[in-house]
């Protein structure tokens, strides 16, 4: 979806966590008419009505844009119509137009990175495009200037807390995951253990809690209803969760 689309948008979220952007855009049949695209997302992030925020706070800052990277570039020339075109933005490079690594989309969005959608090759020379177009020195440069993720973590006194054993599905089924989200919670004193509700008979031994993430269940319903031993596994979990509820309300 767009940067300003939905209840929790990506610019809700960046807007939250104090975060810039960096504004990817695609340049196909566009010249100057970029600096006029560029500029109305960063004249719209400054309406803070029109982003969509879990509550009613002021003091959260509008949202900061990074850079433009340019996609779908069609020459150098083409690429200097459109960074003479964006005013006030950082321009941080481009993607040529001729490189095939587009990844194929299926009816809930793209192809998960298991099914190997691009070919080693692909991936080599899109690594090397970002190399040879981007200027990756200077979007570092430009991300150390807002550095204000530390201004929402408390990390020093989550990782005084007590460790405690987080099992995590994770295989072609479930697989959306933020490593991010992961990372946080390892520093909040989860010890991360993956397992597979597809071919795993049970969940991991002494799990605290079972973290069951995004993916494409529906693939699989087959081989997941089969598994009649992860099922019964992951509901004796529950009960016994409930029955501490319980005994904890007692």
């Amino acid at each position: 979806m767009g940067m300003y689309d939905g209840d929790s948008s990506t610019a809700c979220l960046a807007r939250l966590l104090r975060v810039p952007v960096l504004l990817v855009v695609d340049a196909y049949g566009m010249a100057e008419s970029a600096g006029a695209l560029v500029n109305g997302f960063v004249e719209f992030a400054k309406q803070s009505s029109t982003i969509n925020l879990p509550w009613n706070e002021d003091k959260i800052g509008v949202v900061d844009f990074l850079g433009v990277i340019f996609n779908r570039v069609a020459s150098e020339s083409h690429y200097r119509m459109l960074k003479d075109s964006v005013q006030g933005v950082p321009v941080a490079g481009y993607l040529p137009t001729e490189l095939d690594f587009e990844i194929p989309h299926r009816h809930l969005g793209l192809s998960i990175a298991e099914e190997n959608p691009i070919s080693g090759e692909n991936i080599e020379r899109l690594a090397d495009a970002v190399m040879r177009h981007v200027d990756i020195d200077a979007i570092i440069r430009q991300a150390e200037i807002f550095n204000r993720r530390k201004q929402h973590l408390e990390t020093e006194g989550l990782k005084e807390t007590k460790r405690f054993r987080l099992a995590v599905a994770y295989d072609k089924a479930f697989s959306f995951y933020y490593e991010d989200n992961l990372d946080l919670m390892r520093d909040a004193g989860a010890e991360i253990i993956q397992f597979s509700p597809l071919v795993d008979r049970t969940m991991p031994e002494r799990a605290d809690a079972v973290y069951i993430g995004g993916g494409y269940p529906e693939l699989h319903a087959d081989a997941l209803a089969r598994n009649i031993s992860m099922l019964e596994s992951i509901h004796a979990g529950q009960e016994l969760e409930n029955r501490c509820m319980q005994n904890a309300v007692g």
